[in-house]
């Protein structure tokens, strides 16, 4: 196969964006608003228990729930293909409960006598899948996780403060880095850092999460060059050579020589020449119709 490289183009794609935070950093409404900006028909996979509820109507919000009960990569997948079908965002909220259920997988597998590393071995690849499901999911996906939480007492002008800070987010370390914009919600102010920005358009900045934010978003991403259409190839299904040749034969038994019966199988097959490795079965129901007809003109004579 020919190696080619051709100028590189801008492409429309579907964004995906990850929200970490701690617990309170407003990770579910930011990511609620933001899908407000980038689309009109808003689906949120829910593992938090229906927690997203709590916004709908609030702040001009209108969406679909799905709430999951089975947090396997298997049912995330399974309400990503549904969700693709009906909406412009979807939102994943979140993906923590798949990385846990994946982490007691193991243990599982564990507990019947299998070893760490083979243990992984079944689970690493399974991980890998379902993080290429979202990124290759045809609609905007907006995923949240939960960051390990840490207390730190900082010192304001002699004045100890506690604060609550989120750090390392709860999931398989180096997922994060799979999305093209990260954003690290503050408990305190629910404001984004930054954290990853393959568009530039928020490099550096921080701000609250709005649908103006969305719009934004959805701009940069409209600029690039529209996708080719993607044209699904028929299934061609051929039966087994073996058919075939046994076709051939029976047509040789009525009394032609093995070439007229190829050049009139391969007229009857709408082929300049029989292959019998490629015959489709719609072609091979045009042979059997033929040799019905030609069986019936011209039995087969009995021996003296």
């Amino acid at each position: 196969m020919a190696v080619v490289f051709r100028r590189a183009a801008r492409q429309q794609k579907p964004v995906k964006i990850l929200l970490t935070g701690a617990s309170h950093s407003g990770k579910t409404l930011s990511a609620l608003l933001l899908a407000k900006g980038m689309g009109r028909r808003i689906g949120v996979i829910d593992s938090e228990h229906g927690g997203s509820t709590f916004y709908q109507g609030r702040f001009g919000l209108e969406f679909d729930i799905l709430e999951l009960d089975d947090f396997s990569d298997d049912s995330y997948k399974a309400a990503i293909d549904e969700g693709v079908k009906h909406y412009d965002v979807l939102i994943v909220d979140s993906l923590t409960h798949e990385w846990e259920w994946m982490k007691d997988y193991v243990d599982k597998l564990q507990s019947r006598g299998v070893n760490n590393f083979q243990a992984w071995a079944k689970a690493t690849p399974r991980q890998q899948a379902f993080i290429e499901h979202i990124l290759r999911a045809p609609v905007h996906v907006i995923c949240t996780a939960r960051s390990k939480t840490e207390w730190v007492i900082e010192d304001d002008g002699g004045k100890k403060t506690v604060k609550k800070l989120g750090t390392t987010p709860n999931l398989r370390s180096g997922t994060e880095f799979e999305f093209d914009i990260i954003l690290d919600l503050a408990v305190q102010n629910h404001a984004a850092h930054v954290d990853k920005d393959r568009t530039g358009l928020l490099d550096g900045k921080i701000f609250v999460p709005s649908p103006e934010w969305g719009e934004s978003i959805l701009a940069w991403m409209q600029q690039g060059e529209a996708p080719e259409p993607k044209v699904e190839k028929p299934t061609i299904s051929y039966v087994e050579p073996g058919k075939v040749l046994g076709a051939i034969q029976a047509f040789v038994d009525l009394g032609a020589t093995e070439e007229e019966v190829r050049s009139e199988l391969a007229k009857a097959a709408g082929v300049d020449e029989l292959d019998p490795e490629q015959v489709t079965q719609e072609q091979f129901k045009s042979i059997r119709k033929l040799y019905k007809e030609v069986a019936a003109k011209e039995p087969v004579k009995a021996d003296a």
